[in-house]
Order: C-alpha cells, then structure tokens, then sequence
C-alpha cells in the first residue's frame, strides 16, 4: 500500500507501524526498557558479559537472546565512544576495561602456541571469543586473532583427523548416536 501525498503516489517502503512478528514482543520491551536506562559505559558492558555468560557453553541461540545482545553491543559501542579517547576505543579493551587489545591478542597466541593438542586450542579460542567478541575489543585486533587461532586449530586437527574412525571423532565429541546406520550387511 502506498501513501499519497497530494494526489500522486509516493515511492519506497512504506513505514513499518507493527512489531516485528519474529520474537517474544513482551520480552522484548522489558529488554529494551532495560537497555535505554543503561546510561554507563561500565554498566553496558556488565550487561552483555552476563548475557553472554549466562548462555556459555550453549551459546546464543535464541531469537530473543540474541536480538538482546545485539541491542546491549549497540549500547556498549555507543557509551564506549562516550567514555573513552578515541585512541582509547581504537587500542583498548572493555572485558577488563582497559586492556591494552595488542597484549591481550598476545598472549592468547602465545596460551595457542604452548596447547598440547586441538582441544586445548578450541578452548582457548572459545574463551577469546566469549570474552573479547566486539565491541568488547576492537574489531580489527580481534579478527586478526581470531583467524589465528582457527589457522591452528585446522592445523592440529588436520594432522590425524582423517586417520580417525567415525567412532573415535563421536566419542572424542561426546556424540550420541540415537539411532544407528542401517548396516549393509543387512541388505
């Protein structure tokens, strides 16, 4: 439907006026409350660390959670711009607010190169992930990182991974097989 104005019509989108229908509405405006009395940078970020915490391990996989974090990364990205030099957002941390990002990306590499082997690795970049995920860190320290810790994964992984029985990677990931291949020796 299109709006006229004087007589012709106009043209583009017109306005939304409904709620998405995507998502708890309800849950929604509470968070949305919650996050425009957010007025600190320290604040904000608490905010999106226990967000994430609380869904550590199962990850954010909702519609709503994560509709919820991407609204506290807006806060966040937009109070840390408030509360800090621009030198400051362009080298620093807010997981520990402060961090110098050079150092912290240092020292994960360097936890990733002393990793006896490919579980380690996954743990230690799951725990950069969780915890430095911009805005928490500059993107630009974090997607170099983060593309070095992966590089080391496939490396380790690789190595042996295709020596493995399909039984040994299911256990070695704590699969559980609910109903098995039909055997082709039943044919």
């Amino acid at each position: 439907m299109r709006r006229k104005r004087g007589g012709s019509e106009t043209k583009g989108a017109d306005f939304m006026v409904e709620e998405s229908k995507y998502g708890n509405r309800e849950v929604r405006r509470d968070w949305q409350k919650k996050v425009d009395d957010i007025k600190l940078l320290h604040d904000a970020v608490h905010a999106l660390q226990d967000l994430r915490d609380a869904h550590r391990g199962d990850g954010l996989t909702d519609v709503d959670d994560l509709w919820m974090e991407a609204l506290l990364e807006e806060k966040v990205a937009v109070l840390r711009f408030v509360a800090m030099s621009n030198s400051q957002v362009r080298t620093r941390t807010l997981g520990g607010i402060g961090k110098d990002a050079q150092k912290v990306c240092d020292d994960f590499l360097a936890r990733a190169d002393s990793a006896s082997d490919y579980f380690e690795l996954e743990r230690i970049n799951e725990e950069f992930r969780h915890t430095y995920k911009p805005p928490m860190m500059p993107t630009n320290f974090f997607m170099r990182t983060e593309v070095l810790l992966a590089e080391k994964i496939m490396k380790v992984r690789s190595l042996n991974w295709f020596d493995k029985s399909i039984e040994t990677l299911r256990s070695e990931r704590g699969v559980v097989v609910h109903k098995a291949e039909a055997s082709s020796a039943a044919s």
